[in-house]
Order: structure tokens, then C-alpha cells, then sequence
């Protein structure tokens, strides 16, 4: 049974998923097309994710290893994706990106570690040791908290300089 913060969760998911799903197709409708790529990849992977932890949780055959799998799923595209932040220097966004690449990679070792937890739990009818997946689950979001900050700076300074609090930004060379 699922307790109001996980449903709270849940449902930060599924704004997630729509906002940079609807954003990311706007980025590529106005021609940018990195940040569209970006947002519209993320946004896909977040409308997957939270059907797989809602409606798929809810399947007799679903098991944590289905959410670790996803997850690594998404970090041959998240590499790929920051390489231009660290060709052009975009330190926001460099930042922003090793995050992200650390919180997919370490919330699929969490989440297999979780796996292997309760199978050897069950199997040996013992309870299940959680404290390693627990520690890999707490450092990739530890690593959602680093990226988040370096995505925020990028977004409080666009506001700032699209409503005139502060100048213009010089191009990048």
C-alpha cells in the first residue's frame, strides 16, 4: 500500500514527464534544438518511468530489477547528450549533466541491489537486507539534488535576463 509522499512522488513524476515533454517539443518548434532534445528525451524517459511505477508496479511479474534496468536504460543517451555541455565549457550544464549521469547509473544499482535483496531474502526466508541498496538509492539522489541546483541556476538566469534583472550574457565562442 502506498503512502501520500509516494503518491506525492508519483505525481512529481508525471509533471515532470509533462512539463519537459511539452517544453522540450517547444524548444525544438522555436529551433533549440539541444535543449529541446534534452527536454523532450528526458520528458519520454519520465512519462515510461512513471507508468512502470504506477501501473506496471501493479503487474504480478514486475520486480524492483524492472526499475534498474530503466534506469540504465537512460545512461548511453544521457552521456551522449552531455557531451556538447563539456565541448563548449557549459559548466551549468556539464554540472548538471554528471548528476544526472551519477543519479541514473546509482538508482539502477539501487534498485537491482533491491532485487537481489529480497530474492535471497526469500529464498532463505530471512528479512532483507536493505542497507546497501538503501545507500546506493540515497546517493543518486543526492546526485538529483546536484543537478537540480545546476538546472536552476541555468533557469533563475535566463528569467533574470529575459525580464531585465540582469544583462544580456555573452554569446558563447
Amino acid at each position: 500500500m502506498a503512502g501520500p509522499l509516494t503518491i506525492g512522488l508519483n505525481y512529481a513524476v508525471l509533471v515532470a514527464a509533462i512539463a519537459e515533454s511539452v517544453c522540450g517539443i517547444l524548444a525544438l518548434m522555436r529551433g533549440g534544438g539541444y535543449p529541446g532534445y534534452v527536454l523532450s528525451i528526458f520528458g519520454i524517459w519520465l512519462w515510461g518511468f512513471y507508468f512502470l511505477i504506477t501501473a506496471g508496479a501493479g503487474s504480478k511479474e514486475f520486480t524492483p530489477n524492472a526499475l534498474a534496468w530503466y534506469a540504465f536504460l537512460l545512461d548511453i543517451p544521457v552521456i551522449l547528450m552531455a557531451v556538447p555541455a563539456f565541448v563548449h565549457r557549459n559548466i551549468p550544464f556539464a554540472v548538471a549533466f554528471v548528476g544526472l549521469i551519477l543519479l541514473v547509473f546509482f538508482l539502477g544499482l539501487g534498485y537491482h541491489d533491491v532485487y537481489n535483496a529480497l530474492s535471497t531474502a526469500a529464498a532463505t526466508k530471512s528479512p532483507p537486507k536493505l542497507s546497501a541498496p538503501v545507500s546506493l538509492l540515497k546517493v543518486s539522489a543526492y546526485a538529483g539534488f546536484v543537478a537540480s541546483a545546476a538546472l536552476f541556476w541555468v533557469f533563475a538566469a535566463d528569467v533574470y535576463e529575459a525580464t531585465g534583472v540582469i544583462g544580456p550574457r555573452r554569446a558563447a565562442a
